[in-house]
């Protein structure tokens, strides 16, 4: 099939026992309904690099109504290609049906969309050759078309097939391509890289809501900073960034601090990362004044100016974009020497998110460590040592004097 070479069987490289129970599970009922069922996918690959899997996908040749009526906790998702998600307990895992490439790929009809077909045409549907490999739980078998398992051992990224015509089908594989190298121990294929570089400005070319959601599994996995690294590399900041220069340490430093979160379990969002990319923009085009005295309606339009920019390339919801305004807005109101309204500060939505930013800012030398430090002990104090921290802070006020013809009248009146 498609010119590639017959199926590898490979034993005793994993066993049953490293699946997880609820997995097995799946596998077990399909297969006593009669259908072929197998574990797909990054699962396999990362059981074979020594890292633990988050989650395991489950391929068949069951239909989409056909699993869910296995299952009594299970939902038919997706619109291009329909799937199910079979729930147990808090965890999910996606159960779907071998695919196959539509013969008329102009076409953009619902039935060419949802095309079912066998494993040998499912693996090539599939990017790269490390995520195309497929263990069979009864014969305990990890089955390779591609020569996936010897990338996995090489450590190696290859595309299955022709990088250049892979990544012409799918532009969004050159961004799935950096996530990979910069969560795993990969190193890139030579005419891979060579297609990534070849093939970058076709991202433009991709609807914006779906680079968000690439943006998202890159940023958010725990590899940030070595993800935006990469995007350097490739010259790919200047295509999903427009005008944000390329030597942009706090947003290095963001993403950095996006990875500490995660390792943490804390919670991370896209629009903070942006915030901090963008915030040299923002500085200079609403002529940033951390004394407080810059114009709000300067700033809300420097603001909308920048991310109406952004929207071209990746979507930005209007949630995010509240998000980032309001965070870069606070940045006066936190920087400044004499704060006024601290409590209100303090209990604004988008404080931790502002807060943050301006330790950011600080670690890279661009705002207040005084200030910085002073929300950072204001915020472990009970609401007494709270006001006594704010009393101290405020200026002290000058006793007004007294105009020297009131003074006189009031000798003279002593006098008399």
């Amino acid at each position: 099939m498609h010119g590639l070479p017959r199926p590898q069987r490979h034993k005793n490289l994993l066993s049953p026992d490293q699946i997880p129970h609820p997995i097995r599970n799946i596998v077990a009922t399909l297969f006593e309904n009669g259908y072929n069922a197998k574990v797909v996918g990054g699962c396999i690959r990362d059981l074979l690099l020594g890292i633990q899997p988050k989650d395991f996908d489950v391929v068949t040749d069951a239909k989409p109504h056909e699993i869910k009526a296995l299952f009594p906790r299970a939902f038919v998702i997706g619109r291009r290609f329909k799937l199910v998600h079979v729930q147990h307990g808090k965890e999910i895992t996606e159960v779907s049906t071998f695919r196959r490439l539509a013969k008329r790929k102009s076409s953009r009809s619902k039935n060419q969309l949802n095309l079912f077909g066998s494993i040998e045409d499912d693996h090539y549907l599939r990017d790269f050759t490390i995520n195309a490999l497929y263990f069979d739980m009864e014969s305990e078998e990890i089955i390779d078309y591609c020569g996936g398992l010897q990338d996995v051992y090489k450590r190696q990224l290859r595309c299955i097939g022709d990088p250049n015509r892979r990544i012409t089908e799918d532009p969004c594989r050159v961004l799935r391509a950096v996530r990979f190298i910069s969560k795993l121990p990969l190193k890139l294929e030579s005419r891979l890289r060579k297609s990534m570089r070849k093939h970058a400005e076709s991202l433009k070319s991709v609807k914006p809501a779906r680079l968000e959601n690439e943006l998202q599994k890159m940023f958010l996995n725990g590899a940030a900073a070595n993800a935006y690294l990469n995007l350097e590399r490739f010259d790919l900041l200047e295509i999903l960034f427009p005008s944000v220069e390329s030597d942009n340490s706090l947003a290095l430093r963001a993403m950095q601090n996006t990875d500490e979160r995660v390792a943490n379990d804390k919670n991370v969002t896209l629009a903070f990362l942006l915030a901090a990319i963008h915030w040299d923009q923002f500085k200079a085009l609403g002529n940033y004044d951390p004394t407080g005295r810059m114009s709000i309606a300067k700033s809300i339009a420097a603001a909308e100016s920048i991310l109406k920019r952004q929207r071209e390339i990746l979507r930005v919801t209007k949630q995010a974009r509240d998000f980032i305004v309001e965070a870069w807005t606070l940045q006066t109101r936190l920087e400044r020497e004499h704060p006024t309204r601290v409590r209100d500060v303090l209990l604004h939505n988008r404080f931790r998110a502002a807060y943050d930013l301006l330790v950011l800012r600080e670690a890279v030398g661009e705002a207040s460590t005084r200030m910085a430090q002073w929300w950072t002990d204001l915020q472990d104090m009970d609401e007494e040592e709270q006001s006594i921290a704010i009393q101290q802070l405020q200026p002290k006020q000058r006793k007004k004097r007294r105009k020297r013809k009131q003074a006189v009248e009031a000798v003279a009146t002593s006098t008399t």
